[in-house]
């Protein structure tokens, strides 16, 4: 869907642009040249590309060179849309749009605006806003007569169509483009539009057409090396072929896929292919090999689910290994305050014997008292919170795997029986709620988990794992938290965390007609205040746990409709 990009310039080409920078004048060449920064390496360094194409526009809009200013506003939409920064990208592609649209109009970046805009709408799911854009962009290209933009636009409308289950429109797109890319002799967007025409038809359970295609896309995948789509396609065969009852065609296909999206690091696709692997290991009696599989496959799902892209994933790591660094600072600082105790009361002992032998017993007896108390006290905390780590890996480590292997094996049982058996069914609801509820409580006993970091973490996660499946639009809004830094305590992180869940499965289970659900969490004045709200029909049950809960924290909780229509449920509480 996105448009295609760049092949990165050599080093040598790099250099001789940036050269020109030092060496040229403040001109519209300037520009230029500042916009080819952008676009090159916009497939290698976002925050660079970025950068360029920010001086380019500033330059271009301070020469009043109208052209220079298009290139650059679409160039850095890509640069938005490529780092899924879905607000800079809408606010690039309409500014290039309004401007394009100004005498004499400029139907190429017109068209390029709207594909940009369509592509944001797509990332986001949400695809009649894609349709209605990449429509206009196909309009534009036709009237131009430009066979390159409108297969480009063409096959992203059939990409659209397809999601939207508009089977005969997909294909009739789909056709077109890959007839254009032919004439063209582009390769890589013919490659495209065998993909999704290959999916279209496994789609609609034609497998030897969907067959036909996916070879023809690997084929041509092979030729230009791309892994990315040989992985894809070749999963997709393994899927074809398992459906057709291959069973040693599909596992051969599934594994070259495996190998291919590895490569490509296309994590998707990797948890695509463990899921088929798993259900031919399954198929071929071999629990074993099945139950194998079947992990990897949670571990890559779970990998999706925490984050959709390489970067979120960096940041994940980044900071987890900051919240190992401040756990060690945490501890040593504690540790430095026991031997400032220490040396204190040496200290007043000292000076208490000095200026008064009379009363020294006295006053070093009462000091090494005090001492030994915060010593003790200090030395309970941490008791407590290793006592709290250990038990939440001991039951992650324990029950939580026990209850995935439960889950596991309910699941090929569940697939094994030749009809429905509403008792499996039961048993694997409640295999997978018993695994939910203890991921819960290892997450709330744990004493490495006391922080808003964890917190924010947690709540982002159940967003993702309860009301968008639900078809919920969501959004999280933190104010005044030091960007997810800082200790929280356990009993105001847990009970916290527990309200919000709560609030959120009623929007999910009992929200009549609600598409989005807003979330907020800010400090202000020692408090914290949380709400959760959507726009649909109020649930006729009230949040009597949730009372309880607030009540516990010594809080205040509100719910009912919202000013605005919907349900909202508010929390405030002391930080404490």
């Amino acid at each position: 869907m996105l448009p295609l990009r760049p092949a990165v310039a050599g080093g040598s080409g790099l250099d001789s642009l940036r050269q020109r920078l030092h060496t040229g004048p403040a001109d519209t060449n300037r520009v230029l040249v500042l916009d080819e920064l952008c676009w090159q390496l916009s497939n290698s360094d976002l925050r660079q590309a970025t950068a360029y194409g920010k001086q380019g526009l500033q330059l271009a809009r301070r020469l009043g060179y109208r052209r220079g200013q298009l290139k650059c506003l679409t160039d850095l939409g890509n640069c938005a849309l490529y780092s899924a920064d879905y607000l800079a990208g809408t606010r690039y592609f309409l500014a290039a749009l309004k401007l394009a649209q100004q005498p004499p109009a400029n139907a190429q970046i017109i068209g390029f605006a709207y594909n940009g805009l369509a592509s944001l709408h797509l990332l986001q799911k949400e695809y009649p806003e894609a349709q209605r854009y990449l429509e206009q962009a196909l309009a534009q290209a036709r009237q131009r007569r430009s066979a390159a933009d409108e297969a480009l636009f063409a096959g992203n409308l059939g990409n659209v169509l397809r999601l939207r289950g508009q089977v005969a429109p997909a294909r009739q797109q789909l056709t077109r483009a890959l007839a254009l890319y032919d004439s063209l002799g582009n390769a890589l967007g013919q490659t495209s539009c065998l993909t999704n025409l290959a999916q279209l038809a496994y789609d609609q359970h034609r497998y030897e057409q969907a067959r036909q295609y996916a070879q023809q896309a690997i084929r041509l995948a092979a030729a230009d090396d791309n892994l990315y789509y040989l992985g894809v396609n070749y999963a997709l065969l393994g899927g074809i072929e398992q459906a057709l009852g291959h069973w040693a065609a599909a596992q051969q296909a599934s594994r070259k896929g495996l190998a291919y999206a590895r490569h490509s690091d296309n994590t998707e696709v990797v948890a695509e292919c463990y899921a088929d692997l798993a259900s031919l290991s399954q198929k071929q009696g071999d629990y074993r090999q099945a139950y194998a599989w079947q992990q990897r496959y949670l571990a890559a799902h779970d990998s999706l689910l925490n984050t959709a892209k390489t970067e979120e994933i960096a940041a994940l790591r980044v900071r987890y290994d900051t919240e190992q660094k401040e756990l060690r600072i945490r501890t040593l600082t504690q540790q430095t305050q026991v031997q400032e105790l220490r040396a204190g009361q040496q200290q007043r002992s000292q000076l208490q014997a000095v200026l008064l032998l009379a009363g020294a017993a006295v006053l070093v007896t009462v000091g090494v008292l005090a001492y030994l108390s915060q010593r003790r006290r200090l030395a309970r905390l941490l008791r407590e919170q290793h006592l709290r780590t250990r038990i939440a890996a001991d039951l992650h480590d324990e029950v939580g795997t026990l209850l995935a292997r439960v889950s596991m094996q309910a699941d090929l049982l569940h697939q094994t029986q030749p009809a429905p058996n509403p008792a499996f069914e039961r048993l694997l609801t409640n295999a997978r709620s018993a695994a939910g509820t203890m991921r819960d409580i290892v997450w709330g006993i744990d004493a490495q988990a006391d922080n808003v970091g964890a917190l924010l973490d947690r709540m982002r996660e159940h967003l993702d794992q309860s009301a968008a499946p639900a078809g919920l639009r969501t959004h999280l809004d933190v104010t005044g938290l030091d960007n997810g830094e800082g200790p929280l305590a356990s009993e105001l992180r847990q009970q916290l965390y527990l309200i919000f869940k709560e609030a959120v499965t009623n929007a999910v289970r009992h929200a009549r007609g609600a598409t989005a659900l807003w979330v907020d969490l800010r400090r202000q004045a020692g408090r914290l205040h949380l709400s959760v709200r959507d726009n649909g029909q109020p649930p006729a049950t009230g949040p009597r746990s949730m009372q309880r809960r607030a009540e516990s924290l010594g809080g205040t909780l509100t719910a009912g409709p919202g000013p605005e229509g919907g349900f909202a449920v508010r929390l405030d509480v002391a930080l404490g």
